[in-house]
């Protein structure tokens, strides 16, 4: 601001405003901002950003500017809240990488924000690699490296900016620090192993190996027979039948990782070793009782190579689907869509259920394309008639706009 006095300025925009001069005045408004926020005055800032957009809409900007003021008054959840409606902006306006520089300037002190402003971004754009390298950095430096590195997976396989992908992934990797990473990262790059494969060794065979192992003389333990075998499908019934015995008494608000799951997990897995479709059996029993991420780790540990992966992936997108996890689940029907030889029912669900997470995203044109290509199939599969009429009316709501 130089020699000039704030109040000087805030008449001058108030003039401004008198004569009508709207996008005039906010811009006024909006200079001192931070001139208040530098002596700590953030209500007074607070305020200067709701008058400067009231008059100027089109302001973006100020909603990250609002979200910053917020934070620093320590409300963080309405803080959270003004960054996902910038998100919201960038979106609508096609201002995602501009408005991600942005708020990576703005938002450097402030890791959670911007993680929450990637989140929001990436339910709905999802071919620009760059943004999930933002998001897995953002990731790391809050000490998230495992999420990171499944991020960085998922940004892999837009297949632009892999130079970028690659080096940020080998960071990680270095950062995590075992030997094995680095030579499925050696592979990777030079081509020999594919994205599926390394992902197997990177996150699932790591998150197998980070299990405790259960003591063997836990009071579980032995109320499962010795001689169960994951060959057998009466002992597959036998354990799962133990388990809901078990658990049926658990107390209220046991954690679902502890005790005596934990101890199951352990015990199933060396019951189950080879046997995919037991661990399917075990996922859909888990999953019966509310355990979804006891769920998911059986399936994680179905290899892309067996003959059942498909229906496990299935299972999967279901699960992550049914608990809210829309971007877990269109990844996963996406992948599955781009496999070939689908039998009729798995391409249809994936077809239904991918034309559903678009609605919900907002994503309508793409929703519309996955249910026109269900129903050419099948138009009466599920409820797809009443699922494209819901489409078909969101599309035609938007075109009047």
């Amino acid at each position: 601001m130089g020699s000039v006095h704030p109040k000087l300025v805030l008449q001058e925009a108030q003039d401004l405003e008198s004569r009508g001069d709207l996008k005039s005045a906010s811009i006024k408004y909006a200079s001192l901002i931070q001139v208040f926020v530098r002596r700590g005055k953030y209500a007074e800032a607070i305020e200067l950003c709701d008058k400067a957009f009231a008059l100027s809409p089109d302001s973006t900007r100020l909603q990250l500017t609002r979200a910053v003021i917020l934070s620093q008054l320590k409300r963080e959840s309405e803080a959270i809240a003004e960054v996902e409606k910038f998100a919201q902006s960038a979106l609508r306006q096609n201002r995602v990488v501009r408005y991600l520089e942005l708020s990576q300037e703005q938002l450097n002190s402030k890791p959670r924000l911007l993680k929450r402003f990637l989140e929001k971004i990436l339910e709905v754009e999802r071919t620009k690699a760059e943004l999930f390298f933002a998001f897995a950095e953002v990731l790391q430096r809050l000490g998230e490296v495992d999420r990171a590195i499944e991020i960085v997976l998922a940004g892999l396989r837009i297949g632009n900016n892999l130079d970028v992908g690659h080096e940020l992934l080998r960071t990680l990797l270095d950062e995590r620090g075992r030997p094995k990473d680095l030579m499925a990262f050696d592979k990777l790059v030079d081509g020999s192993w594919s994205l599926e494969r390394v992902y197997q060794i990177l996150l699932v065979e790591n998150k197998s190996s980070m299990e405790p192992k259960s003591e063997t003389n836990s009071p579980f333990m032995r109320a499962v027979p010795e001689e169960l075998s994951g060959k057998d499908e009466e002992s597959i019934k036998d354990l799962i039948q133990e388990l809901e015995e078990k658990l049926g008494e658990r107390p209220h608000g046991i954690e679902t990782l502890s005790g005596l799951v934990k101890e199951f997990k352990e015990k199933a897995q060396s019951v189950l070793e080879g046997d995919d479709l037991g661990q399917i059996d075990l996922s859909l029993a888990f999953r019966e009782m509310g355990l979804n991420q006891e769920a998911k780790d059986f399936l994680f540990r179905i290899r892309e190579d067996s003959e059942h992966y498909v229906q496990a992936q299935m299972l999967l997108g279901t699960i992550e689907l049914d608990s809210g996890s829309l971007v877990s689940a269109l990844d996963i029907f996406q992948n599955i869509l781009r496999r070939g030889g689908l039998e009729k029912n798995i391409l249809l669900e994936s077809l239904y259920s991918t034309a559903r997470i678009y609605l919900e995203l907002g994503e309508v044109m793409k929703a519309e394309a996955h249910i026109n290509k269900l129903t050419q199939l099948d138009s009466h599969y599920r409820e797809s008639a009443r699922l494209k009429q819901m489409i078909k009316k969101k599309c035609n709501a938007l075109s009047k706009k």
